[in-house]
């Protein structure tokens, strides 16, 4: 996998990781070329094709500006005079594809009102009021299509080629073969139907790459910000949301910590995704955020882990987990990047070394399990960016040790008396194991010997406490940084009004066992 790639200090880089890996199909180009995918949604792959490509040959020939732009992406009719824009209606018309692309695209307009580019193939229209059922439609044609690689979202790439070639602008020396973009809508399994594929894909990426300043991201920007307006986002989390009503206090408090914290999450990254950030900022955030969530909940549903042997294993991730948060939060944009281009260069990685397991086994089953891995791998991977793209890093994935980002992050106490020592149970440091797990005999025949110790035993509020502190610090962190106001409990405050009555509940345990 890396035979190609070159060593740069820590860093492998593959052949191919310029400019063109930063053209974000999903981001940038979808929003530009959707509205085919209504067109031909609402009228099938002919005459979807034949709409389409009458639109974007009509809108070349009207365009004063020169070089006229490519009519394929929706923000390009900007362009287009008031006239220009009269006589490509009149055409259509006149032609009787007038109607149907306005058929097409009324879900759309509704759906996208906000200075629409294609606005216009009404001549006087005040957007109508979005109903439940355009927002159905936009979802079932937008969801097989961000799959750029789906039959169809290359065949909505397909007409971009179309467009190129109706306008006389698309040329091949006379020794290369013509792709077969037809072979897309007939046969898209096929030999001929992959090689057209592969060409669309990688010709409108290119295409767009060379328009993309002129054509801005005004238009793209508020396409997905309005997603969000029309369709609500939620995040994942499992709707136990009802306060404990029965049961000892133990049971109560693991069952109402997960829902104070899933509250807090949530109400959270509600605020986030409606912030004018980029999808890596509120991701990265809010997944750093979940997993806090996550390591808080684990403890607090499990009592046996309470105590100073096993506890600093959550504890040394949770605070981890913060000093990582607080440093993206110095600077979102840039380290949302940096933190994501690693974790896709350590997928890369972990992939290189089981393909290497998977040539060197010759048990069947296990190259099955091995194959299925790695292709669930790669589809993780690609659906963020291409694979051959990623560049590895076998360093800091921010170039900083966790204390440099600490001190950065205005948390070093928290790197020196927290972090610190719980990375010794993490590590199994002898400060720690020496302390814990191999404790001198009894008897004083023995020279103080250390033996395995193997305790069972729990019970240590502190533990859990500081979880509380720690989801709380994260939580915090994201709260000052946006200025939120938050209506949810915060969990220090909340775990500890609960936390007395556990002790005497520990207690009464320990009594009734005596």
């Amino acid at each position: 996998m890396f035979e190609d790639h070159k060593r740069d200090g820590k860093k492998l880089v593959p052949p191919m990781s310029g400019e063109f890996q930063r053209i974000d199909f999903v981001e940038r180009i979808f929003p530009e070329i959707i509205w085919i995918g209504f067109v031909l949604e609402f009228h099938g792959d002919t005459h979807g094709v034949e709409l389409a490509s009458s639109l974007i040959e009509t809108a070349f020939r009207e365009a004063s500006e020169q070089p006229q732009p490519e009519f394929s992406f929706i923000s390009a009719h900007r362009c287009l005079s008031v006239d220009g824009k009269r006589r490509i209606r009149e055409r259509l018309e006149q032609s009787g594809q007038l109607g149907d692309l306005r058929l097409a695209l009324d879900p759309f307009f509704r759906c996208y009102p906000k200075e629409n580019p294609l606005a216009y193939l009404w001549s006087e229209r005040d957007p109508d009021e979005v109903t439940e059922q355009d927002i159905a439609t936009a979802s079932r044609v937008i969801a097989p299509r961000l799959n750029r690689w789906s039959q169809k979202g290359t065949a909505m790439q397909a007409v971009v080629l179309y467009g190129e070639a109706i306008t006389g602008r698309l040329h091949y020396p006379s020794d290369m073969p013509l792709p077969k973009l037809e072979a897309i809508f007939a046969d898209f399994e096929s030999a001929e139907a992959q090689h057209a594929s592969s060409h669309a894909r990688t010709s409108t990426t290119m295409v767009y790459g060379f328009y993309r300043e002129k054509l801005g991201t005004a238009w793209t920007d508020y396409f997905w910000r309005r997603g969000l307006e029309i369709d609500s986002v939620k995040p994942h989390i499992p709707s136990r949301m009802d306060w404990a009503t029965d049961g000892n206090p133990l049971e109560r408090f693991r069952h109402d910590f997960y829902v104070m914290a899933s509250m807090l999450i949530k109400e959270l990254s509600e605020k986030l995704v409606l912030l004018p950030i980029t999808d890596e900022e509120h991701t990265v955030i809010n997944g750093l955020l979940a997993r806090q969530a996550t390591l808080a909940i684990s403890v607090a549903e499990n009592c046996d882990v309470w105590n100073w042997d096993v506890g600093p294993l959550y504890l040394r991730a949770m605070t981890d987990c913060y000093i990582t948060l607080a440093w993206i939060l110095g600077d979102t944009k840039e380290r949302s990047q940096l933190y994501i281009l690693h974790g896709l260069g350590q997928e890369k990685l972990w992939m290189a070394h089981y393909e290497k397991v998977l040539e060197e086994t010759d048990d069947i089953q296990e190259k099955k399990r091995y194959q299925a891995m790695l292709a669930a791998s790669k589809a993780w991977v690609e659906s963020q960016s291409f694979l051959f793209f990623v560049t590895v890093n076998l360093g800091s994935w921010s170039g900083k040790s966790t204390r440099q980002m600490a001190v950065e992050a205005d948390c070093l106490d928290l790197y020196n008396y927290a972090y610190t020592p719980y990375s010794f149970a993490a590590h199994s440091t002898w400060n720690h194991v020496g302390k814990f797990n191999a404790i001198p005999t009894c008897s004083p025949l023995h020279k103080n010997m250390r033996m395995p110790n193997i305790l069972s035993y729990g019970g240590e509020p502190s533990i859990m406490m500081n979880a509380a502190k720690y989801l709380e610090k994260a939580a915090r962190a994201v709260i000052e940084k946006f200025a939120f106001e938050v209506e949810s409990p915060t969990p220090t405050a909340w775990s500890s009004e609960r936390m007395q009555e556990i002790i005497h509940f520990f207690e009464k345990m320990s009594a009734d066992a005596d």
